[in-house]
């Protein structure tokens, strides 16, 4: 395997001793040199490691790896949640304390970002070219003039 080990014969008769194997050399070194960090590496690249000083643990994956947890009693995480990507769910998302639900949820007047929604609370503004005072409706066509919207995600302006 070309490393080093230790061979260790406590009677002094080799065919009665033991081999260590895994020792750290220059060639195999530990992927740490910390006495606060227990890290495991794997021979996909994997990595989990622990901080005991910053109270962190990582868990960084190859290309392609996943993190698969099986709760029969449920999940739970405490503290804020950062996520940096998509989030799906096959069943419906509770927010606060009010339980709203994602599915089921219904408030009057909101549509889809692509469709005009009618202004049915007064705005006011102003002409960033005449410096005339803006209301309503022309605030918002002007605001749409001079704002660069996604007409497919971006949701225009609601006032109820």
């Amino acid at each position: 395997m070309d490393e080093q080990c230790l061979i260790l014969s406590p009677s002094g008769n080799p065919e009665t001793g033991f081999v260590l194997i895994g020792l750290y050399s220059d060639r195999y070194p530990a992927p740490y040199n910390s006495p606060t960090r227990h890290c495991r590496r794997y021979r996909d690249g994997a990595l989990i490691d622990y901080d005991t000083a910053a109270h962190t643990l990582t868990a960084t994956l190859p290309a392609g790896g996943q993190i698969v947890a099986t709760a029969p009693g449920g999940m739970r995480l405490i503290g804020d949640l950062e996520v940096d990507g998509l989030i799906t769910a096959t069943q419906d998302v509770i927010a606060g304390e009010q339980k709203i639900s994602l599915t089921t949820h219904k408030t009057a007047g909101i549509q889809k970002g692509h469709q005009r929604l009618r202004l049915t609370c007064p705005m006011t503004g102003m002409n960033a070219g005449t410096s005339r005072a803006l209301s309503s409706n022309a605030h918002l066509r002007h605001s749409e003039r001079i704002t660069p919207i996604d007409p497919e995600f971006t949701p225009r302006y609601l006032c109820f």
